[in-house]
C-alpha cells in the first residue's frame, strides 16, 4: 500500500468499530469527517467543543534497501478535552494497528495542542509503504 491507500484503509477500520465511534461521539455521518482526520491539524483548524477526534498523516518516509518501499512515519493525534478521554481511545488505535498492520507503537505521549486546555496525546509508528 503506499502513504494514501495505508490512512484510506485505517481510516475505514475505525470508521468500522462501533467502540470507537462511541469513544469519538459520531452520531450523524458528518460527524465522520469531524471525528476521524487523515491530515494534520493545526490549532485554528478545529473547535473545542467538537472533541474528542483523532488525526492521522504520514509526516515523512524515509528510504530503505529496497526500492520498492519505503519507511513511512505515521502520526495519530488523539485529541481531548481531559486526559482521562484518552487511555480508551488509544488502546483501540493500537490494537487495530496491530492486528490489522501488524505495527508496534515506535514512540508515544503527550504534545502540544496549541489550545489551551486541549489535550492532544500522540502515537507515532513506522510502517513500510509503497513507492
Amino acid at each position: 500500500m503506499n502513504a494514501f491507500e495505508y490512512i484510506d484503509e485505517l481510516w475505514s477500520l475505525f470508521a468500522n468499530n462501533d467502540e470507537l465511534k462511541d469513544l469519538l461521539r459520531i452520531d450523524r455521518d458528518e460527524d465522520y469527517a469531524i471525528k476521524i482526520r487523515e491530515e494534520d491539524v493545526m490549532a485554528e483548524g478545529y473547535e473545542s467543543d467538537r472533541l474528542p477526534f483523532i488525526a492521522m498523516y504520514f509526516n515523512e518516509a524515509w528510504t530503505t534497501y529496497n526500492d520498492f518501499a519505503n519507511r513511512g512515519y505515521l502520526y495519530i493525534d488523539i485529541y481531548a478535552t481531559m486526559r482521562n478521554e484518552v487511555p480508551a481511545i488509544r488502546n483501540i488505535i493500537v490494537d487495530t494497528m496491530h492486528k490489522h498492520f501488524n505495527e508496534r507503537v515506535r514512540n508515544e505521549g503527550q504534545s502540544q495542542s496549541g489550545v489551551h486546555a486541549v489535550y492532544k496525546y500522540r502515537l507515532e509508528f513506522t510502517p513500510l509503504i509503497s513507492t
